[in-house]
């Protein structure tokens, strides 16, 4: 309710703070460049502003509303007055997704679509290609996807590998990026707390049938000092390391231990850093485009500190790298187009990724993963009538990883054969009291595997009110064998104002080299009664599990839109999933007790370990509304309904009820977003005393975004922003996925605000 008021008072107050007069030249956001007679006399105006263009669903440009697939759709326009920055700004505003921030040591956030949790399991795309892990491999989605460059983004819920391929398996992320071919530039430059700065920079110029166009983006945080805003679940740091250095040797073992790793006087670090960099060259119907971002992030940040060294050497650094050529060949009657790709992909950690936690003695676990990818695809669609299309295709792929290796004693060296570089397994680099060295080698596993595939889709309206919509996608992978996915999709609009969608889909997802070749762990040394080396023993080791097999997801879903008014659309849906051989990346493995022949006390591997169901519903309302005296009001508001059981469990990382909401309030120089996110409990993997799953309390959080333009001349705008996430300071936890020596509730962010500036430089504004 105080929330509910202090919205009030924001929309109540500011005209008169502001004082601005209406400016006819700018008009920033196409909706609120409407007019009160366009609102009563267009119905088909508003419709199209809230149902936009949309060609993810089925690789065909198609409104959202006909397309076979839940999808949410977000505008340029919407990007710039809600003050989005990246692709997880974007997520967190969507109904239907969940993100645990800090949820995972490796990969930072771990993000659930309609209840299926897990960053690999969706794909993210720009412009038709894929720019995440081309291997299938978890990572984080921060700042390093950046937005700035992007004239929509398209969110698709539910599966799509009929389309896409095995690793679509709860959705699709798609970056569309501005076709602009004008010669402008825009810079955009903000600071804040934490020494938090975001700079970014988008060109593009044209000449004749020649475009280039750039885009880049840095990100650098220092973090919240969460020791003093936390300070009961960081009484360990402040009451025992900080004066002491103590740690405790693990989960398993609590005993007290004095920390060799010394780090500017235990100075508390956890810093974040991205980069994003991105250059197109067109020419006539040839495209060759690069793509590369960077993430760099903490990997203590969802660990408690009796297990963790919050040191800025405590990192996870990745990069991917995407360089392909595209050429499209029409033919001269429009009723064919083909289109080759050539693709090469690389995702890679930065060598000085290094773990120091209770898994690596508390000293620098350095580590190595990379996948490559070489890649090339023939896409055919041909257009029988305007009532009917097909889509066919095939590609081939070639695939090299070193999936995650075990930490490393020193870093990587890309110089050398990874066998011939000496690495050893923590702690085993001792001799014993008879002078025999016990230095055990790293194993490393090397994959090499192919992928042919093929893909039809067959588009067709059925009379004058329905269409519908089958795929069907054949892999043979080297790996892990053969797959078959198909879909179906029935449109139904009875009405202008109303749409029925009723859609089945099936999925696999392969099990990417992390999951089932990576291993980690170390050893210790053993002693006699007179204090001398007599062999190693270890605590814990993960192992890898090479016969894991491939989880596979079908889905029923139905649902159904209607335009209420000239400003106002509804929208509801529902559905089933199911998942078969559900991957547990974290289960215990109790017929196995040694490792290199040395006894381990605890064991973990990955395991194909039954099935989860999960249903729900959504309900998304969207305004349009253009107000007097220059004034402009968008609204949304989304609810949505998550459940099920893994395994006959509970469903982890999955909060039963999500409500978020929002609006953009406009008046000639000024505009507002404040956004609302509510979310129930989730339940995360660390189990209490009892062995129950422990849950982290609801919260709502309000974030807010608000933008003046200063100065507005011919050929340059200049606009003055600030940005506030947590606007009211909570305090609120997510759950962590991992181990014991994770926070059963996982502190977050306090408010952290940011202003900035951005210029842009037009020939025409």
């Amino acid at each position: 309710m105080k929330t509910a008021k202090i919205f009030v008072i924001i929309l109540l107050v500011l005209p008169s703070i502001i004082n601005a007069q209406e400016d006819s030249v700018f008009v920033n956001n196409q909706l609120f460049a409407l007019t009160a007679e366009d609102l009563s006399g267009d119905r088909k105006l508003v419709e199209n502003i809230l149902n936009k263009k949309i060609i993810t669903a089925a690789q065909i440009e198609q409104f959202a509303s006909e397309a076979p697939a839940t999808i949410h759709v977000i505008t340029k326009e919407q990007i710039a007055v809600r003050g989005y920055e990246s692709l997880l700004d974007i997520l967190e505003d969507i109904p239907e997704v969940e993100i645990q921030n800090y949820g995972s040591p490796e990969f930072n956030q771990h993000i659930s679509l309609r209840g299926v949790a897990g960053n690999e399991k969706f794909l993210v795309l720009q412009d038709g290609i894929r720019i995440s892990a081309p291997t299938g491999d978890t990572h984080s989605l921060g700042y390093n996807f950046a937005i700035d460059h992007a004239e929509q983004v398209e969110v698709i819920i539910g599966p799509a590998s009929s389309l896409y391929g095995v690793d679509a398996f709860s959705g699709i992320i798609q970056i569309i990026t501005s076709q602009n071919e004008r010669s402008d530039t825009k810079i955009k430059t903000s600071y804040g707390q934490y020494g938090t700065t975001h700079n970014s920079i988008a060109l593009s110029t044209k000449i004749e049938d020649f475009t280039f166009s750039f885009n880049g983006a840095f990100y650098r945080s220092d973090e919240p000092d969460f020791q003093n805003l936390y300070p009961q679940e960081f009484a360990w740091y402040n009451e025992r390391y900080l004066p002491n250095g103590e740690v405790l040797i693990s989960p398993f073992f609590q005993q007290a231990v004095s920390s060799s790793f010394e780090n500017n006087d235990r100075k508390f670090e956890m810093p974040t850093t991205s980069y994003y960099a991105n250059a197109n060259v067109k020419f006539k119907d040839l495209e060759i485009n690069y793509n590369r971002h960077y993430d760099s992030y903490s990997t203590c940040g969802s660990s408690q500190p009796e297990y963790c060294i919050y040191s800025k050497e405590s990192l996870f650094a990745y990069f991917i790298e995407t360089l392909y050529a595209r050429h499209v060949f029409r033919s001269s009657n429009l009723k064919w187009r083909l289109q080759s790709i050539f693709s090469f992909h690389t995702y890679q950690l930065d060598n000085q990724t290094a773990f120091i936690n209770t898994y690596t003695s508390y000293e620098p676990g350095y580590k190595m993963e990379f996948g490559k990818s070489k890649k090339w695809e023939e896409r055919l669609q041909y257009n029988f009538s305007s009532q009917a299309n097909l889509i066919a295709g095939f590609s081939y792929e070639i695939l090299d990883d070193l999936p995650l290796t075990g930490d490393l004693p020193f870093p990587f060296d890309f110089d050398q054969p990874a066998d011939l570089q000496q690495q050893y397994y923590l702690g085993s680099n001792v001799v014993d009291k008879d002078g025999n060295d016990l230095s055990i080698q790293q194993d490393f596993f090397y994959l090499h595997y192919l992928n042919f595939g093929g893909y039809l889709q067959y588009q067709s309206k059925l009379g004058s009110t329905a269409s519908i919509t089958a795929g069907l996608r054949y892999d043979i992978n080297t790996r892990y064998g053969r797959s078959l996915n198909p879909r179906l999709g029935l449109v139904w609009n009875p009405k202008r104002e109303l749409s029925f969608k009723f859609l089945y889909g099936e999925a696999l997802l392969s099990p990417s080299p992390r999951k089932s070749n990576s291993h980690y762990g170390s050893f210790y040394s053993r002693t006699n009664d007179d204090g001398e080396i007599i062999g190693l023993g270890s605590n814990f080791f993960h192992l890898s599990n090479p016969d894991l097999e491939p989880e596979k997801l079908r889905s029923l879903e139905g649902s159904f839109r209607y335009v209420l008014s000239n400003n106002v659309v509804f929208s509801l849906n529902g559905f089933y999933t199911r998942i078969n051989n559900l991957i547990n990346k974290f289960a215990q493995n109790e017929e196995v007790t040694s490792f290199k022949d040395v006894e381990v006390a605890f064991v973990e591997t990955g395991l194909n370990e039954g099935k989860a169901e999960v249903y729900g519903t959504a309900a998304r309302v969207d305004a349009v509304f253009n107000l007097q005296n220059g004034m402009g009001l968008n609204f949304y508001a989304g609810y949505s309904y998550t459940d099920g059981t893994s395994n006959e469990g509970l469903l982890l990382f999955n909060a039963r009820h999500k409500f978020k909401a929002g609006m953009e309030w406009t008046h000639a120089r000024f505009s507002i977003s404040p956004r609302l996110i509510y979310r129930s409990s989730s339940y995360g993997s660390i189990l209490d005393d009892e062995g129950n799953a422990v849950s982290n309390p609801p919260f709502t959080l309000v974030n807010m975004f608000a933008r003046y333009r200063l100065s507005e001349q011919k050929k340059w705008r200049l606009t003055l922003f600030t940005r506030v996430k947590n606007l009211f300071d909570r305090r609120y936890y997510n759950v962590f996925i991992g181990g014991a020596e994770g926070f059963s509730q996982v502190p977050q962010r306090p408010r952290i605000w940011t202003v900035g500036v951005q210029l842009e430089l037009k020939k025409s504004i």
